[in-house]
């Protein structure tokens, strides 16, 4: 004589269903999607990447966009259990557990691409204040007269390796005659005024313009994880968002024996 499955009747006696087929089906019904994280939204990789210190703790726009990188991984992984517990309620069908997902996903989208704007918005305002203080160091404090010499002194060197090699010493009053002209009237060419503005940042203001490096790798990292988060976050959201809310709907009304309602 086959033995019985007395446990497999008891799942089903408590499961309302027949066989072991239909509990089966029942059960896959209700399991949740395999899900899963991508190796990125990780603070680490963030650290890494821009190049965070220690000193860098104080910075609160480097830690605004550090906790901002790393938020998408915390709706992830909050979507992911809150889903769980959502396909376990055996109480509603499957349409009303994608209604609930999508829902629980479509609000932390709002709030991903608000952050993420947000984020971005303060990195680039810390490097425009930083330019603006190259711009405001490099101004010159002399007269259009001397300016006009200096100038002229550089011109005059035979060779751009000269000029060149003479603006290598420069100080901040040359610098600052050669940055407020046009870069013919010195003998140079745009390339040779954007390295020597370059190098002169890197001269007088080197913690700047190692903080306008992180900076601006860090806003890179936010442009990522907008669209990565957009895109992980919509494998959550149904592009038929209201027509199921409206299936949910039909088929609560169903469960308590109630009639269609109209459209």
């Amino acid at each position: 004589m086959k033995p019985v499955d007395m446990h497999g009747k008891r799942a089903n006696a408590a499961m309302g269903a027949v066989s072991a087929a239909e509990r089966a089906a029942i059960e896959a019904a209700h399991a949740p999607p395999k899900r899963s994280i991508p190796g990125r939204f990780q603070t680490g990789m963030f650290d890494h990447r821009v190049g965070l210190q220690d000193k860098d703790r104080e910075d609160h726009v480097l830690q605004l966009a550090r906790r901002t990188y790393a938020k998408p991984r915390e709706a992830l992984e909050s979507i992911i259990s809150a889903e769980k517990t959502i396909r376990a309620d055996r109480t509603k069908n499957r349409v009303d557990h994608d209604l609930r997902v999508h829902k629980l996903a479509t609000k932390a989208k709002d709030e991903h691409l608000a952050a993420s704007l947000k984020a971005s918005d303060e990195v680039k305002r810390a490097i425009d204040e930083i330019n603006a203080t190259f711009d405001k160091g490099f101004r010159s404090r002399q007269t259009e007269k001397q300016a006009e010499e200096i100038r002229r002194h550089i011109k005059e060197l035979k060779s751009k390796e000269d000029r060149r090699a003479f603006m290598g010493s420069a100080d901040e009053d040359v610098v600052a005659a050669v940055l407020s002209s046009k870069p013919f009237l010195c003998g140079l060419s745009d390339t040779d005024v954007v390295a020597i503005r370059h190098a002169a940042e890197k001269r007088w203001f080197p913690d700047l313009v190692a903080r306008r490096q992180k900076l601006t790798t860090a806003n890179e990292m936010l442009d990522e994880i907008y669209h990565a988060g957009i895109r992980e976050l919509n494998n959550f959201i149904s592009p038929d968002a209201d027509k199921t809310e409206e299936l949910a709907r039909q088929a609560d009304l169903a469960a308590k024996g109630l009639p269609p309602a109209p459209h």
